[in-house]
């Protein structure tokens, strides 16, 4: 099973994201990510046998109990691995990005073993780039998308995902999801 952990997103910023980036969706070969499949990923798993879930959701369970709920906020667009090369189309996290980054490393440190793990960017994918177009590059080098605020929300919840990899995207489902402590 391949798995992730992840903070999902409140319905209505999910809808505000996509209408606000919509410009992006008329760009051919862009991909633009369903409503559903939207998240902020905390910890990658990668393939994990089902007998494991337990012991992970334990750990989302500790790091709920030692990390209260806190406020995120959001701006403008940008790509990975940038907005010349785009290959994935990102909205930044701002606000709450060292709070992002200590529950990313409490996560990934207790179930990974990645010693040569990139610095954690927090970020909420919008879309996937098939090729690189000067239409997409000009976009993102508009002003409207540099650092704009754009929202933000309170982190409460936290949880394990199984993504299932088909033709027409991954598929997400929540297999465990926990409350970070008030």
């Amino acid at each position: 099973m391949r798995l992730f952990i992840a903070v999902g997103l409140p319905e209505l910023h999910k809808r505000e994201i996509l209408r606000d980036t919509a410009d992006f969706a008329d760009v051919p070969s862009v991909r633009v990510v369903k409503p559903r499949q939207m998240h902020l990923t905390l910890c990658f798993l990668g393939e994990r046998r089902e007998e494991e879930i337990p012991d992970i959701a334990s750990v989302v369970e500790d790091a709920c109990q030692t990390f209260p709920g806190f406020q995120v906020s959001y701006e403008g667009v940008s790509a990975f691995p940038d907005t010349n090369r785009p290959r994935v189309l990102v909205v930044p996290v701002f606000e709450g990005v060292e709070k992002l980054r200590e529950l990313e490393y409490f996560l990934c440190s207790r179930l990974t073993s990645s010693d040569t793990k990139k610095r954690f960017v927090p970020h909420i994918t919008i879309g996937r780039v098939g090729r690189n177009y000067p239409q997409l590059r000009r976009l993102l080098k508009e002003p409207r998308w540099q650092g704009t605020p754009r929202g933000s929300f309170g982190v409460e919840t936290i949880a394990l995902y199984q993504s299932v990899l088909q033709p027409s995207g991954a598929q997400y489902t929540i297999c465990s999801e926990r409350t970070l402590r008030k």
